[in-house]
């Protein structure tokens, strides 16, 4: 019986030897780096009230388990975590180690190194303390490890934080962590210089342009750009060392106005408002939770704040992929942003998850938001140059388009002046109607009633005729569209349009000043047929129905000028007496038509 109980004992002492020996990591000769996920235990503290003493007693040696038995413990926790590994050096090696928690988020960190004699040295860092109390000016933290003889010894971590905890734990020999501090360092900066690159040129684009796009593009990105400063430490290590209370806050802040960002630009870019106006009120409440966050994360826990910030993320994909499905079918420039933003979302969200603990950390997932804005910049860079390609040859079509008309048009004219002498002003009638008409109302435009206006008075001039010009303004249309809105605005134009077009002669013109103004034009008209058309049309206005206002009637004011006038020397003149008239004719109460004196004396 003594025997059997002597071979168990002997067996469970062979146990507690070999078992630390396989889990220790030992640095010898040749060592460069190793990841300890396979070396570390875990013991979660829910409460954080656990010390060193009471984690390395004897009472709580069998709650440390195998990080790989841990579920769950990524992500967002409650409470702080504790970590155990074992280290060792092999004799006649002592050189220094680097320990490196490769995640740049962790508020509270503590390492208890084993002294000599018994007991632990306590050594603290983390973004809960300033930038400036670290071992080394690095973005993740990291302390150095100094090499002792004998053993391998256990060593103990305490995290607590409130963003994402990750552990990517990695011992370094010096020269290995320089060399990855350095190419680390070479890429971010590779980055931003990217990023800050194509900050400058949408903000260079947006000063020379003044399109409203290119600021949202500018402020979105802006947001972006910080936020990745923020996520990958280098914020802390450089714009704000000093600052641990914003330090805990700017994944909120940033990742909020980003997100209030993203919506703006994308229903900009896809031209919601005005394409899918069904979808403004969902792209406004994106952007609206957007600012929510990032204020409430100025006033309320990071640990509150944070989790809810990275499902909005997660969630903000297909909300903000819906308006370029909608369009994705007719409209290239959709199918663009959808691409774009469908390859960049997809990185981001995993991004989110990674963040959120469902997937684990890798180079992937850990730079997964700095990909997404790459893929998404050199996307939507190959969108804009296939937007301009298309408007390029758009511009190319139309002008060889124009220029077979009008050269057909020619070798009709040339053909056939005597027989088809009104099928090529058909034709001519329907090619000025859709270079000169008012898009609206149908009438003719500024430029072009202006240089008809021009051909008229020329022969007025040159045969000694009579010429009238009649000015119109629609009464108080400012207050139309104020109390009944621009639809209603837009029907009152061409109702009067339709008033003035059947109420003129054939050999009037008729066209659309600008904005409410109309003018007549008409060759061989004496003062008095004038006169008369212009109450004719007055009270014509006056009795047109619109329905839109609900009753109530529009009116309009009318300027009469009649050529020959004394300092007529061109349409101008005419243009200018007859606007006087008009003017008189709104100081005398509106509603009425005033004759310009044959005289220049508008002035």
């Amino acid at each position: 019986m003594d025997r059997a109980a002597a071979i168990i004992a002997s067996l469970a002492l062979l146990c507690l030897v070999v078992g630390p020996a396989r889990a220790s990591v030992i640095v010898g000769p040749g060592f460069g780096q190793a990841d300890l996920a396979g070396h570390l235990q875990v013991l979660r503290d829910p409460d954080g009230r656990l010390d060193i003493r009471a984690v390395s007693g004897p009472g709580l040696e069998d709650r440390f388990v195998p990080l790989s038995a841990v579920r769950g413990l990524a992500g967002f926790q409650r409470g702080a975590v504790w970590l155990r590994f074992s280290l060792g050096w092999r004799a006649g090696d002592q050189q220094p180690m680097w320990l490196e928690l490769g995640f740049p988020h962790l508020d509270r960190v503590e390492l208890y190194a084993p002294r000599d004699g018994g007991g632990f040295d306590a050594r603290r860092a983390g973004n809960g303390l300033p930038f400036s109390k670290r071992e080394i000016d690095h973005r993740h933290v990291a302390f150095r490890l100094a090499g002792h003889p004998g053993e391998p010894r256990a060593y103990y971590l305490r995290l607590e934080t409130d963003a994402s905890l990750q552990l990517p734990l990695r011992l370094w020999s010096e020269p290995a962590f320089a060399a990855v501090r350095e190419s680390s360092q070479l890429l971010l900066g590779l980055y931003y210089g990217a990023m800050a690159m194509l900050l400058l040129a949408v903000l260079l684009a947006w000063v020379i342009l003044r399109a409203g796009l290119f600021l949202r593009y500018f402020v979105y990105m802006a947001c972006y750009v910080l936020l990745q400063v923020a996520l990958t430490g280098h914020g802390y290590q450089y714009l704000w060392p000093g600052w641990a209370w914003w330090e805990g806050r700017a994944y909120g802040v940033l990742g909020g106005l980003a997100l209030a960002g993203a919506f703006r630009f994308a229903s900009g870019f896809l031209d919601i408002d005005t394409r899918v106006p069904r979808l403004r009120p969902v792209y406004l409440v994106g952007a609206g939770l957007g600012l929510v966050t990032a204020l409430a994360a100025l006033t309320l826990p990071p640990a509150w704040v944070n989790p809810g910030l990275t499902w909005l993320a997660l969630l903000a994909g297909p909300w903000l992929l819906s308006g370029a499905l909608a369009q994705a079918s007719v409209q290239p420039l959709a199918r663009w942003f959808l691409l774009a933003w469908g390859l960049c979302l997809s990185f981001v969200a995993v991004g989110a998850l990674y963040y959120l603990g469902a997937l684990p950390h890798t180079p992937l997932t850990a730079h997964a938001l700095q990909i997404s804005s790459l893929v998404e910049v050199a996307v939507l860079t190959l969108a804009l140059v296939d937007r301009l390609r298309a408007l390029r040859e758009e511009k190319e079509r139309a002008t060889e388009d124009a220029q077979r008309h009008l050269a057909s048009l020619n070798e009709q004219l040339e053909q056939v002046v005597a027989e088809r002498t009104q099928t090529l002003m058909d034709s001519n009638q329907r090619l000025l109607e859709l270079v000169n008409q008012d898009s609206l109302t149908g009438l003719l435009n500024h430029r072009t009633v202006m240089e008809t206006m021009q051909r008229a008075f020329s022969a007025a001039t040159r045969y000694g005729q009579a010429m009238g010009v009649i000015m119109i303004d629609l009464d108080h249309f400012k207050r139309v569209n104020d109390q009944y809105g621009h639809l209603a605005g837009d029907q009152v134009l061409t109702g009067v349009a339709r008033v003035l077009k059947s109420g003129v002669r054939a050999s009037d013109l008729c066209g659309r000043f600008g904005g409410e103004e109309f003018l007549l034009v008409l060759p061989q008209a004496s003062e008095q047929a004038a006169h008369e058309l212009a109450e004719r049309l007055r009270e014509a206005i006056a009795r047109l129905e619109i329905p839109a206002l609900k009753g109530e009637r529009v009116t309009a004011s009318f300027g009469v000028a009649i050529y020959p006038g004394r300092g007529d020397d061109s349409p101008l003149d005419m243009v200018r007496r007859a606007d006087g008239a008009l003017y008189r004719a709104k100081q005398g109460g509106r509603n009425r038509t005033v004759l310009a004196p044959p005289v220049a004396t508008d002035g």
